[in-house]
């Protein structure tokens, strides 16, 4: 049976499709077909039909490739807690993490526009931040990754920040490959192509993305679609996220800070670095990037 070597851990909107995109082309690597599958999200994974469910995931993997799955959900506490641990019990401890971080204000305002579009939030971002926990919980970077740095350690967790990623992808694959150990095809990364973007993204909703969550499309029709096909296919069939007018307020932008300032000097302190994350932290209004 064939389980991850490695994990895409989060967090949310800070550039994990973008990784996993540029992992799958790695010849060396497998990833399933469908990026969140979530099975450590839940104790479902101990038993033996949702653990039989998960290897299936990787049953296409070729004997000589590492295994990796992505999951935004791992790092959701307090939503989704205990990832870490499930990881530890099912994977072991020689499995290799790795977390994205991104700009908290951006990454705020990123995720607003996912719950917007999709639904799920309907205040307006001023008002979200502060009756939607999860927008600032999900920026609480060092919050999130401890768990998996206590059971797996700093040799096997890697924090990659996103704002360093897109600007150099090529050398941030390369050196994400070196950490997993498999050889680098960091030469082959596009690296004009930035994957799930939220400002105009289609819309999960109609009766095509209910096709799309069924199981039989799922095991059957979903593999023999690469990702190319399937992002043409949403973007011509889905309607697309509405651009939204909101503005974030200084106040709110203050809030964030002083919410969050401790959290991104304690991830300094992970990262052993004395240089600003962000050196710029600041965002008074919608812009159209991710």
């Amino acid at each position: 049976m064939k389980l991850p070597n490695f994990l895409i851990v989060g967090a949310m909107k800070a550039g994990t499709t973008t990784l996993y995109r540029d992992l799958s082309s790695n010849t060396h690597i497998y990833f399933p077909t469908t990026k969140e599958p979530n099975h450590l999200a839940q104790d479902a994974i101990f038993t033996e039909q949702g653990l039989a469910e998960y290897a299936e995931l990787f049953s296409g993997a070729r004997s000589d490739q590492w295994c990796g799955e992505a999951s935004t959900r791992y790092t959701m506490w307090p939503d989704w807690p205990d990832a870490a641990r499930r990881a530890e019990q099912i994977l072991g401890r020689d499995i290799k993490v790795l977390y994205l971080v991104r700009e908290p204000v951006d990454r705020i305002v990123s995720q607003y526009r996912h719950e917007f579009s999709a639904r799920r939030i309907r205040l307006d971002i001023n008002r979200a931040i502060f009756s939607c926990p999860a927008l600032l919980n999900y920026s609480r970077y060092t919050t999130q990754i401890s768990p998996w740095l206590e059971r797996f350690g700093k040799r096997r967790v890697r924090v990659l920040v996103f704002e360093d990623y897109i600007y150099n992808r090529k050398r941030t694959v390369k050196s994400v490959c070196e950490f997993l150990g498999v050889p680098s095809h960091a030469d082959s990364i596009l690296d004009d192509r930035i994957y799930n973007q939220s400002s105009g993204k289609p819309i999960p909703r109609g009766t095509l993305f209910r096709v799309t969550q069924m199981a039989w499309y799922r095991k059957i029709f979903r593999p023999l679609l690469n990702h190319q096909t399937r992002d043409m296919l949403r973007q011509k069939l889905l309607p697309k996220a509405p651009p939204s007018a909101n503005v974030l307020l200084p106040e709110t932008i203050d809030y964030v800070r002083r919410s969050l300032g401790d959290e991104i000097a304690r991830l300094q302190d992970v990262l052993a670095t004395d240089r600003p994350l962000w050196p710029r932290w600041e965002f008074s209004e919608f812009r159209n990037s991710a």
